[in-house]
């Protein structure tokens, strides 16, 4: 990540020779592996499954995140996050399969509607910490 308030020309003028090569040598570095991610992206395969990501890499003048995606090759994708392991598969034409369970174990997983085209899987052993969540946002909603 490109620093907030790099050093200005005078204030790297100040630090010894040996410094300042340092800090050229890692900005020089940076930059390098930076260009070459960015090469690695663009010359992927493109597919039907990719995975968006917005690294903050502070390419340009800009602190903030840039826009990447990846692709995968394949035809499965699997998650694992909050008690859940969610499976998402293409293999059939015309149809998008999903399929999830609770994980590590084979708990059970609740679908939870949460809006249009838009809902929630929650495991088993985290439905009490979501019932609180509702409650907290309820009581925020009357106020």
């Amino acid at each position: 990540m490109r620093m907030k308030n790099p050093p200005t020309p005078e204030q790297l003028a100040k630090l010894p020779k040996w410094a300042q090569q340092a800090f050229h040598d890692l900005s020089r570095e940076r930059d390098v592996a930076v260009r070459e991610l960015n090469q690695w992206i663009d010359h992927q395969t493109p597919s039907e499954i990719s995975i968006d990501e917005h690294p903050c890499l502070g390419e340009g003048n800009s602190n903030g995140p840039s826009f990447k995606t990846r692709f995968v090759q394949g035809e499965s994708l699997t998650f694992k996050h909050a008690g859940i392991e969610l499976s998402v598969n293409i293999y059939r034409p015309g149809k998008i399969i999903l399929q999830w369970n609770g994980f590590p174990s084979m708990d059970e997983a609740a679908f939870i509607p949460t809006g249009f085209q838009s809902a929630e899987l929650i495991a088993w052993k985290n439905m009490r910490v979501h019932e609180k969540e509702l409650c907290l946002s309820k009581q925020t909603d009357k106020v």
